[in-house]
């Protein structure tokens, strides 16, 4: 019909109604604000309270709160929002029953890293806390100073059986690298058996394997890689902070070189400072100012370096005091002739084909380590701490049966010293051993052999500065100057008494050894041979011969330049630098 509406309309009172709700009403959302912990620096001796609250995305912040302000809600308010906590002023109330709320659990940050407590029954790392203290604490790391730089990093990765395959095994066919392994499981016995810090540096030819030999050490703290490793360009000071990170564990520290023409003018109080445990007592406007409990530190310290410390003494016109070398003995790297840190051959490895071995050993180790840090030694930790107070009985057996295989009869007190530090190294290794860290085919003769072998080597290179091998010294540079001796390419059989000639690792030089001999008083040829020997300078023609003032019999008897071809014995070295 025209006019008329083709929608239907409803009246007023058939709409759909709608209801207010008065909000107001409601009950306004309590923020779950928590006061979750009692946090102690044992560092500082300053307390706080650690509470959680909600954030603006939905998820929660831990923010802590100085004690001495904890009990004022308005402060605790105001730093939570500083950390983005989403808090108001209509929040007081829920915070207030936050703060009258016991906490959930008490966090005791350790002042330092190493052994915790007397008992020594929980030891504190930068990567947690091995052991446990029992009660409601919970032990922590030292915590961190607010602006503080972070010197060391250390990792975990891999397994223990890991490192135990990839590094242990291979690593077993080096004296050098036996040491280094002991040291490291040593360096928590120092504190246990109440022995000073002591060190050593392992010297020797570059690309030789003293790094990969120190990463190896590196490798059982949680330091993967050589870059991981601590280095020596730093001050004294520096040096010392530092050796307070590795508090109770072994200091691997790589490159002395970094330490310029006169490394010693730093490294020798540094050795001091060291040696003596404990850190310089700063000013206390310092912003690392401690007391000096907390300063003092307990480790095993080592350096890696082409020259020994004793000749970065002579280089600036010093001579090493016989303390100083005690705390810290330059042990030559390469030993026997071999050109790398591994002497030891495997029954399936030919002669001929022993440094190519070798130098796929370092490789492999370097791998394992990458792969394989950190895990090993927080086993080794958790097992001294289940053996109680037997580790001490043990280390003390082992540590005594050691220096008493060395029949140091009438010795120097520095040698004594020296001595007894290499004892507490041997102890580490049969500890580890005992815990099965080190298993078989890992076996306690073999490994104080090893480190017997380093030992008496470090002891022979500690007489460097003596009068005998100083004037053999001179006469050997005398000699050589006057001679003028040709290129091998030039030598004219019969007449010339020796030649030199150019090798990977530097220049070398062949004499004649009747004729070698001839310039040295007896004393003086023991001492010479013997220098060069230990520093890897000398050929053999048997690395496992030692050499000695009487007989050539060790001496390479090649090639045929004299007339006639006729094959004589000859002193063959690399020119010292």
């Amino acid at each position: 019909m025209p006019g008329r509406s083709l929608m239907k309309i409803e009246s007023a009172d058939h709409r759909r109604r709608t209801i207010n709700v008065d909000w107001t009403t409601q009950p306004e959302p309590v923020p779950n604000v928590l006061k979750i912990a009692h946090v102690a620096d044992e560092a500082t001796g300053n307390a706080h309270d650690r509470f959680r609250a909600p954030t603006m995305l939905g998820g929660t912040v831990d923010f802590d709160v100085p004690h001495e302000r904890s009990e004022s809600a308005k402060q605790v308010l105001a730093e939570g929002r500083k950390k983005g906590a989403n808090l108001s002023g209509a929040d007081l109330p829920a915070i207030e029953k936050a703060i009258a709320d016991p906490p959930d659990h008490f966090i005791c940050h350790a002042a330092r890293n190493g052994w915790y407590g007397l008992e020594r029954r929980a030891f504190v790392r930068s990567t947690g806390v091995v052991g446990h203290i029992g009660g409601l604490q919970r032990l922590q790391p030292p915590r961190p100073k607010d602006g503080e730089a972070v010197l060391i990093t250390f990792r975990k990765a891999g397994t223990v059986q890991g490192w135990i395959d990839e590094v242990a095994m291979p690593a077993r066919f080096s004296s050098r690298a036996i040491l280094v392994i002991a040291a490291t499981f040593a360096a928590p016995l120092l504190r246990i058996l109440r022995f000073p810090s002591f060190g050593f540096n392992l010297f020797g030819a570059n690309k030789s394997g003293k790094s990969t030999i120190t990463t190896v050490a590196g490798s059982i703290i949680g330091l993967p890689n050589e870059a991981a490793l601590p280095n020596l360009n730093t001050t004294t000071a520096g040096l010392l902070q530092l050796a307070g990170v590795f508090n109770d564990i072994g200091l691997p520290l790589n490159e002395m070189a970094l330490l310029g023409p006169k490394a010693y003018e730093q490294l020798g109080p540094a050795i001091y400072a060291l040696g003596e445990s404990r850190d310089r007592t700063r000013h206390k406007a310092s912003t690392f100012a401690s007391d000096i409990e907390q300063s003092s530190f307990s480790t095993i310290f080592f350096f890696n370096s082409e020259r020994s410390i004793d000749e970065l003494a002579r280089q600036i016109g010093r001579e090493r005091p016989g303390g100083e070398k005690a705390r810290c003995l330059d042990v030559p790297a390469l030993q026997g002739g071999r050109r790398t840190v591994f002497d030891c051959r495997p029954g399936g490895v030919s002669e001929k084909d022993f440094h190519r071995w070798a130098l796929g050993q370092m490789v492999k180790l370097r791998k394992g380590c990458q792969a394989n840090h950190g895990v090993v030694f927080d086993a080794y930790l958790e097992r001294l701490i289940a053996l109680g107070d037997e580790v001490e009985v043990r280390a003390r057996q082992y540590a005594d049966a050691f220096v008493h295989s060395l029949d140091l009869q009438d010795a120097e007190s520095e040698i004594e010293h020296a001595a007894k530090c290499f004892g507490v190294i041997y102890a580490g290794a049969r500890i580890a051993m005992d815990v099965g860290i080190l298993p078989r085919p890992w076996r306690p003769l073999n490994v104080r052999r090893a480190i017997t072998r380093c030992f008496q080597e470090a002891q022979r290179t500690a007489r460097l500065g003596d009068p005998v091998l100083r004037k053999a010294k001179e006469q050997l540079h005398a000699r050589l100057l006057h001679l003028n001796l040709p290129r091998r390419d030039s030598v004219q059989p019969g007449v010339d008494l020796g030649y030199r000639w150019q090798d990977g690792d530097g220049e070398h030089v062949t004499i004649q050894a009747t004729q070698f001999s001839s310039w040295f008083e007896k004393r003086e040829l023991t001492a010479i041979l013997t220098w060069l020997d230990q520093t890897g300078a000398l050929r053999k023609a048997n690395p496992e011969n030692i050499p000695n003032g009487s007989g050539h019999d060790w001496a390479v008897s090649w090639p045929r330049w004299t007339k006639g071809g006729k094959k004589v014995r000859s002193i063959t070295f690399r020119l010292p630098n």
